[in-house]
């Protein structure tokens, strides 16, 4: 049998991790695939296995334009699967107008459905997030079975798309990174003497709460404890503009804080491992891959208390109201206050995160396409 996966759309560094991490675990011979066709943007930086049964193509279309790649799903996909003799296709981002099936859907994107995240933007990206919200009830009420990455983001989307087809939750993996927090380090620190580096890693967004983060950080400050904060993601637009606005005034008020712009995987892996916490401030994530690296690497973990992330992260660190400065303060606080606690804490958060195999994830995906294959079969006879 022939499997095709359209992944045109997998833009985001969690969409590339979550193909190669079912690809890469995959074992072929437990499958009813004999051949696997891919379509991935030339941008893909993830690695994706080198074998007979894999063939990887780039359209010419697919060059991060959303108006492009939908006329490439409509008018050229269906055309070049049944050139490939496809017996069902996996899209991998459920914003997908490709009319083929049987079809099995993954839904990545959540910011649509997130009525805060809609709220929050404005202009051509109210319109844009609007447009895909349409596409992606669209194919996720079309498909044969829809693949959810957390029971949130399950109740949340279907909630809209109201379908009784099957469908199933499968969380992300997390692999084994090099990378590793100390706690010796952090019990070593004092809290009136030494300083504590903070890392968020997340682009710019209104609903991410940079600006949140570094009010939080400012009033830590005034109340005498020395950290530092480092961003990783960056962005630009009108958000980014107060979020850089809000960390001068801070910075002239002693605080220490630093913007980086995009960063490789192992590079972000090691900022991690180097950081004393890990603060996730963010009120819409599908699943919160960030989140599950921070703790299987182990660093102490303060954490919006919405979306999909309590589900994720249980017990395993502070609890934050990502819309109040002062609560993330607090949780700062009460982390570097109670050392003992919260290296408990991330070490719990660590053994969670044990639980997320990309091999599960490969052998429970390939299982959903075999019965999506199995029940078209039915329903056609």
């Amino acid at each position: 049998m022939r499997l095709a996966i359209d992944a045109s759309r997998c833009r985001s560094g969690g969409a590339e991790r979550h193909l190669a991490g079912i690809l890469n675990n995959l074992i072929i011979d437990e499958t009813p695939f004999t051949s696997i066709l891919v379509w991935i943007p030339q941008s893909f930086s993830e690695e994706l296995p080198s074998a007979e049964w894999l063939e990887i193509r780039h359209p010419r279309l697919l060059i991060n334009n959303l108006i492009g790649e939908l006329v490439w799903q409509a008018c050229s996909l269906s055309g070049l699967l049944k050139g490939f003799e496809a017996d069902i296709l996996l899209t991998a981002d459920a914003s997908s107008l490709c009319f083929f099936s049987p079809n099995v859907v993954i839904s990545q994107d959540l910011s649509s459905f997130e009525p805060e995240v809609m709220k929050s933007a404005g202009g051509m990206v109210r319109l844009r997030l609007q447009i895909i919200k349409w596409i992606q009830v669209f194919s996720l009420r079309r498909a044969e079975t829809c693949i959810y990455q957390s029971s949130y983001a399950q109740s949340v989307i279907n909630s809209v798309v109201r379908s009784d087809k099957e469908s199933a939750v499968i969380a992300h993996g997390v692999g084994s990174p090099e990378a590793r927090w100390s706690s010796e380090k952090f019990l070593r620190k004092k809290r009136d003497i030494d300083k504590y580096k903070c890392l968020y890693v997340s682009p710019f967004a209104h609903y991410k709460k940079q600006l949140e983060l570094v009010k939080a950080i400012r009033i830590c400050r005034n109340q005498g404890l020395d950290l530092s904060l480092e961003l990783i993601g960056g962005g630009a637009g009108d958000y980014a503009d107060q979020v850089l606005k809000e960390i001068e005034i801070s910075k002239q008020e002693g605080c220490k804080i630093i913007v980086k712009g995009f960063m490789n995987h192992k590079e972000v892996l090691e900022s991690m491992s180097d950081a004393d916490l890990f603060l996730f401030p963010s009120t819409c994530e599908t699943f919160g891959i960030t989140l599950a690296e921070a703790m299987s690497i182990g660093v102490p973990i303060i954490c919006a208390n919405s979306s999909s992330l309590p589900d994720l992260l249980e017990d395993g660190g502070l609890y934050c109201d990502p819309n109040r400065p002062a609560s993330i303060s607090d949780c700062i606080l009460e982390a570097v206050s109670n050392p003992i606690d919260t290296v408990n804490r991330a070490a719990l958060a660590r053994k969670i995160s044990g639980k997320l195999s990309w091999r599960k994830a490969s052998v429970e995906t390939f299982k959903v396409i075999e019965r999506s294959i199995v029940g078209d079969q039915k329903a056609n006879m």
